[in-house]
């Protein structure tokens, strides 16, 4: 879109999110790639992930905020007063995912990280439908046709943890598709 404008080289277009495992420096995730370019904006390949969770002044120095919907304000209030909470508890909420995630099981690692929804179900359920499911079944499809192109070769994917579990999770999904999936541990 920027392009379109020949206004590129007058914005500093940056990706900042919210998530478990973000990190200061860190690639941006695919998904939040797919988003920007959705919207017409093409990160660089070398662009790096602010962490919006510890550089909250950034959200009230941007000049533009896309797609922050009342649902996303209450999800990312929730988020952060459950962050909030848990710190006063001495607890480490990103420490917590990571060892549900190590123990493989992925019910538990999907109800430490969406605890924070529970007081608004309705929303939860949507989150659900749209930010995982939904994607689920696109990220699937995307496997089962790459799998298709290379039917004599083992292929490597990786997705977002909270991506696998459930009847509507990756795995389950591509399991129904007659695919074997195995979790690499080490």
């Amino acid at each position: 879109m920027l392009r379109e404008r020949a206004m590129e080289d007058r914005w500093r277009v940056a990706s900042g999110g919210i998530a478990p495992f973000a990190r200061d420096g860190a690639l941006v995730s695919l998904d939040a790639r797919l988003v920007l370019r959705d919207e017409g904006i093409d990160l660089p390949a070398d662009s790096v992930a602010t962490d919006l969770k510890r550089n909250r002044h950034l959200i009230t120095e941007a000049d533009l905020i896309l797609a922050m919907t009342d649902e996303q304000i209450r999800m990312l209030r929730m988020t952060l007063d459950a962050m909030d909470e848990a710190h006063r508890d001495g607890r480490t909420p990103t420490r917590e995912l990571i060892d549900a995630y190590m123990t493989g099981d992925l019910t538990n690692l999907t109800d430490t990280a969406n605890d924070s929804m529970r007081a608004e179900p309705d929303l939860y359920r949507k989150f659900t439908a749209l930010g995982l499911d939904g994607r689920n079944r696109l990220m699937a499809e995307r496997i089962v046709a790459r799998r298709a192109e290379r039917p004599n070769k083992s292929c490597f994917f990786a997705v977002g943890a909270l991506h696998y579990a459930g009847a509507e999770g990756i795995v389950a999904l591509l399991q129904r598709q007659g695919l074997r999936v195995s979790r690499v541990d080490k």
